[in-house]
């Protein structure tokens, strides 16, 4: 499942024209690649619908053999309950037998990854829009054609008004605080901070991260990789998402610094060789700091002094860590601060901010 999502994921990179075009050749491009969209996700999701019929026959056919007269009839009144809906509700699992029901909930949760997919590709196309028209906007001011430019602004107003736009940014938004409210729930149970099994010991595990635009990435004040130059002078690599092993434990201090351009932010996990989350970025769990010498920001010990501050949610994460998020950790947070191009996390392996 986990190579589907990201297989899924990776194809909604759609580029939009990359030399200077006028509105309508813009326009036309993203209404082309929206019905793409929407379409991909229709037929997704009458595979879906099919699949589930299949099951329902399938497990008809067992039931019926086996002389179970009120499963049997339970299964025929769903297949013709579901011909003529084509949906399932969180009433109609309350009310299925338990054969049933838990074919509903593959239903229910797979058709909820798919409306999550689709959002995430409407939203990253919509900022790829945006960026295209920004840049045409821009020309055509500078050229001298306002009213143009104007055009270009109402454009950009009403797609971001759009109800495909707000339709997807709910669901994303709906999926993060349905993650949110299961990390929370287990962190009250726990007393500790996201429900994540910290290592007692050291355990080799694998750090995947994804700035958008560059981050530079310590623990305990080595690089996890080669930063040359620096993320400040870096040629920016939003669209990339960096991986390496490395070995962690309690107390280990992770120092970050980012840059970014647009309006998205850094985020990161870290999974044991099972694959279980070990630590990851959450706001409960990161604080930013202002280093009080930038030579050596990346030392933890001077970044534990340091004037700290709360991070902040980027809800529509940029498409790698919206991959990273699908196929590793989904309650992993794209964090940032407000809106600072140049910001510095810490955090402390096993630890909350306060603790």
């Amino acid at each position: 499942m986990r190579v589907l999502l990201n297989a899924i994921l990776m194809s909604c990179l759609i580029l939009l024209p990359a030399f200077s075009a006028d509105l309508r050749t813009y326009k036309d491009t993203y209404d082309k690649n929206l019905g793409d969209i929407v379409t991909e996700h229709g037929m997704s999701l009458a595979t879906l619908r099919a699949k589930y019929v299949k099951a329902l026959e399938q497990h008809l056919q067992v039931v019926q053999k086996s002389g179970d007269l009120d499963k049997t009839k339970a299964c025929l009144g769903e297949i013709e309950r579901f011909s003529k809906e084509k949906n399932i509700t969180e009433d109609n699992v309350k009310n299925s037998i338990l054969d049933i029901k838990t074919v509903q909930l593959s239903y229910i949760s797979e058709a909820r990854s798919m409306e999550l997919i689709k959002a995430r590709k409407v939203m990253i196309l919509a900022e790829q829009y945006d960026k295209a028209l920004g840049s045409l906007q821009a020309d055509l001011t500078k050229q001298g054609t306002l009213d143009d430019a104007s055009k270009v602004q109402e454009e950009r107003k009403k797609v971001q008004e759009s109800l495909d736009i707000k339709e997807a940014r709910a669901c994303i938004q709906e999926q993060n605080k349905a993650a949110q409210n299961v990390s929370d729930s287990s962190a009250k149970k726990e007393g500790a901070s996201p429900s994540i099994p910290i290592p007692k010991k050291a355990v080799r595990c694998t750090v995947r991260w994804s700035c958008a635009d560059d981050a530079d990435v310590y623990i305990n004040g080595k690089p996890l990789r080669e930063y040359k130059p620096d993320f400040i002078n870096r040629p920016e690599e939003a669209q990339k998402d960096f991986s390496t092993k490395t070995t962690i434990t309690i107390g280990d201090i992770i120092t970050v610094g980012c840059k970014r351009g647009g309006a998205y932010g850094f985020l990161m996990t870290i999974l044991d060789n099972n694959g279980k989350v070990v630590w990851n970025t959450n706001i409960d769990q990161w604080e930013t700091y202002t280093p009080s010498d930038k030579k050596k920001w990346q030392q933890p010990q001077l970044a534990l002094k340091d004037e700290k501050g709360k991070p902040t949610i980027v809800q529509n994460p940029f498409f790698p860590q919206a991959k990273l998020q699908s196929t590793y950790d989904s309650t992993a947070q794209s964090i940032w601060l407000k809106e600072d191009p140049i910001v510095y996390f810490v955090s402390t392996i096993g630890r909350g901010p306060k603790e």
